[in-house]
């Protein structure tokens, strides 16, 4: 590796750190649409050889994506960030990603169940850390 591919390296996550970090702090749709962008930039850094055209993206696709309704290409970038979230244990970030997803696709695209199948387990997830605690009257 080159030092210029280090230094991207190091700097693509040092980014994608203190996008998650404010993230968690203060979840909107533009940080999300930020921290699926800079996960594209970190993954395009770290392939051998660099993708640089994926690494040239992460600007674009944070502005595209960041949009009430997004072009259906942020589908994918949103479904891995909801992915990412949930291998963080970041349930409810995990479901918005992935509500964010569907918006991307429109609410008839068939494959909507990949998102939908990652808000369920994000909530079923968020339950089970949260307990049993519940009484009868909150299930109603």
């Amino acid at each position: 590796r080159t030092e210029a591919e280090r230094l991207g390296r190091k700097r693509s996550f040092e980014a994608a750190e203190d996008i998650l970090a404010a993230l968690t702090q203060r979840p909107t749709r533009r940080r999300h649409a930020a921290m699926a962008a800079a996960a594209v930039v970190y993954s395009a850094w770290m392939r051998d050889p660099v993708d640089v055209v994926a690494a040239e993206a992460g600007p674009t696709i944070g502005a595209e994506c960041d949009d009430d309704r997004p072009p259906t290409g942020c589908y994918g970038v949103m479904l891995n960030h909801a992915r990412n979230m949930m291998e963080l244990e970041l349930w409810e970030l995990a479901r918005q990603a992935a509500r964010y997803a569907v918006k991307a696709k429109g609410e008839k695209w068939k494959k909507k169940k990949d998102a939908g199948e990652i808000i369920a387990e994000a909530e079923r997830k968020m339950e089970a850390a949260v307990g049993s605690g519940r009484s009868a009257a909150d299930a109603s």
